[in-house]
């Protein structure tokens, strides 16, 4: 529970710039790291993991208890597989 806490706190005091922009993401009180992911589907976004590792690639696919990566940035060539629970943070380029 309290990951998931740290990761909404995260995702959305990462969406607070962007909200000023007209075409930016603006998080919901009910969002949650799979429904930001799966709004995210066909983008690339960077993922930081509770390990304090980041993965970068495209939103392929998206449960609740998984995330698959495509394209991953140095590895285009390959995917990833993530479990949602080790996920700390989702970046995304909103601009």
């Amino acid at each position: 529970m309290k990951k998931l806490i740290a990761a909404l706190c995260c995702v959305y005091f990462l969406a607070v710039p962007a909200t000023t922009t007209a075409a930016g993401f603006k998080a919901k009180i009910t969002d949650t790291l799979v429904s930001v992911l799966r709004s995210h589907k066909d983008e690339r976004v960077t993922v930081r993991l509770d390990s304090g590792g980041t993965l970068t690639g495209v939103v392929r696919m998206v449960n609740i208890n998984i995330v698959q990566l495509g394209e991953l940035s140095g590895k285009e060539f390959y995917d990833t597989v993530i479990d949602i629970n080790d996920i700390e943070a989702v970046v995304m380029r909103v601009k």
